[in-house]
């Protein structure tokens, strides 16, 4: 009699543990040819139980990353909530902006490319926001942001761009603005940004 070898119990603990033994090994198999004759919903029961126990292996080999607890309609409004970047300040709660709260949004790495071409470090961008935010309300703060589309890149890595409408001092500019953001431990982090003239 061939019960076959589903019924191993190193292979039944792989498979996603003790639930599926009972449902594998319940019917004995006496011909190993008997399985060409097999019903095509026999078929389809065998298939049925055998594909979340491969996909289970799959994960655990790390051929398929697990899926991640948020989906992309939650990313998305969690990162539309923060663009377009250090202008969103609500996350503040009411405080002025510091340097440190800047620090935290941008990753060590990080590096923009503005509009008129120009590489922006990091550096410069934490002095430049914080002599700005020394006089709060000097210049008023007038955008408008829309058409946001969203790529993951990575298990924690994110590629939002979206069109940026601000009303400036010298007249409107209409941007294109791209950022990647990384999700960390301490929050979600600004790798780079990049604006281009639409």
């Amino acid at each position: 009699m061939l019960r076959g070898a589903f019924c191993g119990e190193t292979l039944v603990a792989a498979l996603g543990g003790e639930a599926l033994a009972p449902v594998l090994c319940a019917t004995p198999v006496r011909n190993p040819t008997a399985i060409a004759s097999t019903s095509i919903h026999r078929l389809k029961l065998i298939v049925t139980i055998l594909m979340p126990a491969i996909l289970h292996l799959a994960r655990i080999t790390d051929i398929i990353p697990p899926m991640a607890a948020e989906t992309e309609i939650d990313i998305l409004a969690q990162l539309t909530a923060r663009e377009p970047i250090f202008h969103r300040l609500e996350h503040l709660e009411g405080h002025l902006p510091t340097r440190a709260d800047f620090e935290v949004m941008a990753a060590p790495g990080f590096f923009e490319i503005g509009a008129s071409g120009r590489v922006y470090t990091r550096d410069f961008i934490l002095d430049t926001l914080e002599q700005r935010h020394r006089t709060p309300g000097s210049e008023p703060d007038l955008w408008n942001a829309s058409d946001f589309r969203l790529r993951r890149l990575s298990s924690d890595t994110w590629l939002i761009s979206y069109l940026l409408e601000q009303q400036l001092p010298s007249g409107p500019r209409l941007t294109r603005r791209s950022t990647l953001w990384q999700q960390t431990s301490q929050g979600w982090q600004i790798l780079f940004h990049q604006g281009t003239l639409a």
